[in-house]
């Protein structure tokens, strides 16, 4: 029910027909107005405009169920004109063709809840097909949707495409966004700025839900993930999302001077989420920040043999949510470095070579150092368990015009030392 005042218009009635002719009527702002012709046995005409009618809670609660249900889905709001209208088709079956101008608009899926303001478009229904075209604003830049609707009503078949650029990551997206995602979002403590790409669509048929997909271009970004703290400036890629997965490509940033690259995915699921990413690092160091996002595992490593100098390094990275982050790394490949061991002070410097590690092991496929004019060259592996004391084993060792001198001595354990002396 939707009460109208000040009718007025004309109403002619005979046994063959029901014409009404400039029918207008008012709701408060809102007016309506009707032309219709209904005869026996043949198709209604009908042309109905509405303007300047209001999209909100006491409409919708006349709206039919389905139709209410849809529009609630989108917590759909605006100020509307309707042209509505009734044709033949050339089988002589009756179809309805029109128009709806939305204005001052405001969506936000429930899928995405992501707040478009001051949204204008257009609704055009031909026959079994709607048409909708449209624009708002959402974090201060502009958002555009298309859509298409197929047999409106309990059944239909719907597409739904969000464009935007330059959308800022901030606090409106995170409370957007799943729970799941919300949470890897903040863990990752992403900032900046993104081109978003988001399609909502719903399979024909009783009862289907929405389902959403989105791609993500990063632009000039940066992030610190919290379990594994390392700065990342400049960071472009592609973030894409689609159900319970979240795949990263492409991702490139800079840390100083040294050149990131990666791929991975984020797996949501009925429990924690499972972050799993490679990492590719060109020109790294050996510096503090990097000393300081290292797990606990590695810091013993790193204490240890208090490297500095260059490397390259590919990452593996696997973290549930809730739980350590594992890191692996399937290739050190180091240029130029230094090492002073606490349980061996005897610095080696001009250090190259080729490494691997997975906790507690230390694969050392091949290494070459120098300290003055001792050379040394060898290939082992070096084990790190926890609680116990570290051991390195060389399956081939070379030291070539090694000095024992005093600063030899001195680094050895005290029992060699007396040997020596």
């Amino acid at each position: 029910p939707f009460p109208l005042y000040e009718l007025r218009g004309s109403i002619y009635v005979d046994p063959g027909q029901v014409i009404v002719r400039d029918l207008r009527a008012e709701n408060g702002p809102s007016r309506v107005y009707l032309n219709t012709r209904l005869a026996p046995d043949q198709l209604p005409r009908l042309k109905l405009q509405v303007r300047n009618f209001q999209i909100d809670d006491p409409l919708k609660a006349r709206l039919p169920e389905p139709l209410r249900r849809y529009i609630n889905s989108l917590a759909l709001t605006g100020l509307c004109d309707l042209d509505i209208g009734t044709s033949a088709t050339q089988a002589d079956k009756l179809t309805w063709e029109g128009e709806l101008h939305l204005s001052e608009g405001f969506v936000a899926h429930e899928k995405f809840p992501y707040p478009i303001r001051d949204v204008s478009g257009l609704a055009r229904l031909r026959g079994n097909r709607i048409d909708i075209e449209g624009k708002g604003r959402a974090s201060g830049v502009q958002v555009n949707l298309k859509g298409v609707v197929l047999n409106p009503g309990p059944t239909n078949e719907s597409v739904f495409i969000v464009d935007a650029k330059g959308v800022p990551i901030n606090t409106v997206l995170l409370d957007s966004s799943p729970a799941p995602v919300r949470k890897a979002l903040i863990d990752l403590e992403l900032r900046g700025s993104h081109d978003m790409r988001t399609r909502f669509w719903k399979d024909a048929g009783v009862g289907q839900k929405f389902r959403i997909s989105s791609e993500i271009q990063l632009r000039g970004c940066s992030c610190n993930y919290r379990s594994f703290p390392y700065r990342v400036d400049r960071l472009n890629g592609t973030v894409l999302w689609e159900d319970d997965v979240i795949t990263f490509q492409k991702l490139s940033g800079i840390h100083d001077e040294t050149q990131l690259a990666a791929d991975g995915r984020f797996i949501r699921s009925a429990g924690p989420g499972r972050l799993e990413l490679k990492i590719r690092a060109q020109n790294a160091a050996f510096d503090r920040s990097l000393e300081s996002a290292l797990p606990e595992s590695v810091h013993r490593l790193w204490q240890e043999f208090q490297p500095s100098g260059r490397f390259d390094v590919d990452t593996e990275l696997s973290w549930v949510q809730g739980q350590p982050c594992i890191v692996v790394l399937p290739r050190v490949k180091v240029s130029d470095a230094a090492i002073t061991m606490r349980s061996f002070p005897w610095p080696m410097r001009g250090i190259e070579g080729e490494f691997s590690y997975e906790a507690p092991r230390l694969i050392i496929k091949s290494v070459s150092a120098q300290h003055g004019d001792t050379q040394i060259r060898g290939r082992g592996l070096a084990t790190f368990p926890a609680g116990e004391p570290w051991r390195v084993q060389f399956d081939e060792l070379h030291v070539d015009d090694l000095v024992p001198n005093s600063t030899f001595r001195k680094a050895l354990p005290l029992e060699l030392q007396r040997t020596f002396d």
